[in-house]
């Protein structure tokens, strides 16, 4: 595998070397080349969205970083694009599939990435394409029960992320639960879930998700969980990785929007079940219930089917209330927004309420003040 990737990163360097390429196909002079598409420039930007709707009825993420496509006599023939160090959009023309489009064309967009930093690369692609992508040194997360799978490449992979997570693990005899927690801030809402799951259970493994699309950055919130919840003995908080997939970074093009939360639910579980719960020893997860959010009611019924495999057991439980309204993340930051700390204070422990009242906040308690965003 390690030859493969530097194979790759050979071919990848040499891609970009070439530029346009000028031969000739059945008797005609093609001109094809690959190149990265001013995103910020609506008419170019729209050739892209075309090509994606027109051919394939997928969307276009509104957080792609970069774009690039595959141009064959000044037509896009196939694109692909990245977030961060997720590739997403990857779409080649029926007509052209099966000519060996999809090295250059990831071969470029990797070079670029790895141009930015990111030496660990995802994919989320269909199972169909499970072998494809493996052939390019990709090796399969999961992928198993769902329309969706993920992929990875380079030298950290889940393998490596189990072996650090092994180091954590406090039960030997079973009984250990988790919880995934955003906590965009840490509430009495989610203390109260924590404290139900720490009650009956030996180990408590609480996983913040890591990725950066909340108000509060992952730093103050991983912070204000561990300070929440430093009383309970049996409770371990750790950062959700790579490997805790938010819904912030699936890529919302992949599927019809009905399906989108089954789908992310359910790959969701898996990586859980698969690589997460068997090596910690895990055989409960817990999450609240929103009695009025289909949504959520929809994730927790994908995510229940797929555990249910494992043999792992999903315990929903009722949200914390205070005086007949349910305390939430998003109810404390609209309380910040509007200025009315006495609400915001009510629902979060004294030890985020320290936080949030401290000099260390006041940039993000600014940013709030200015944003309508629900994040």
């Amino acid at each position: 595998m390690r030859l493969v990737r530097i194979l790759l990163l050979l071919y990848i360097l040499n891609i970009i070397g070439k530029g346009t390429e000028i031969y000739r196909h059945g008797g005609i002079i093609v001109d094809e080349k690959v190149r990265i598409v001013d995103i910020q420039n609506d008419i170019e930007r729209n050739r892209v969205v075309s090509f994606l709707y027109e051919s394939f009825g997928l969307g276009f993420d509104e957080d792609t970083e970069k774009t690039l496509v595959l141009e064959r006599n000044g037509s896009i023939i196939a694109t692909a694009s990245f977030s961060g160090n997720v590739l997403k959009q990857i779409a080649i023309d029926e007509r052209f599939r099966g000519e060996g489009l999809m090295a250059p064309l990831l071969g470029a967009a990797m070079h670029e990435m790895i141009s930015m930093g990111h030496s660990h690369v995802f994919v989320f692609t269909k199972p169909a394409n499970i072998e494809t992508f493996r052939g390019l040194g990709f090796r399969k997360v999961a992928g198993s029960f769902t329309e969706a799978a993920l992929l990875e490449w380079g030298s950290y992979g889940i393998d490596s992320y189990k072996e650090e997570l092994a180091g954590f693990r406090r039960n030997e005899n079973g009984r250990a639960s988790a919880i995934v927690v955003n906590c965009n801030p840490f509430t009495k809402g989610h203390r109260y879930l924590i404290e139900c799951a720490s009650s009956e259970s030996e180990s408590v493994y609480v996983f913040v998700v890591e990725t950066e699309k909340s108000l509060f950055k992952f730093s103050e919130r991983i912070e204000m969980v561990r300070e929440g919840v430093g009383d309970l003995g049996n409770v371990v908080v750790l950062p959700g990785g790579n490997y805790i997939i938010s819904s912030a970074a699936f890529p919302s093009y992949f599927t019809h929007l009905n399906d989108l939360l089954r789908v992310q639910a359910e790959l969701d579980a898996e990586i859980f079940a698969e690589h997460i719960a068997s090596t910690l020893g895990i055989e409960r997860r817990w999450v609240g219930r929103e009695p009025y959010c289909k949504v959520t009611g929809t994730y927790n019924d994908a995510l229940e089917k797929i555990l249910d495999l494992y043999d792992i057991r999903l315990s929903v439980i009722d949200r914390l209330e205070k005086e007949g309204r349910i305390i939430s993340a998003s109810t404390v930051r609209e309380a910040l927004r509007t200025g009315d700390m006495e609400t915001a204070r009510s629902m979060v422990p004294q030890t985020t309420w320290d936080y949030i009242s401290s000099d260390r906040a006041k940039p993000t308690i600014e940013k709030i003040r200015q944003t309508l965003s629900r994040h």
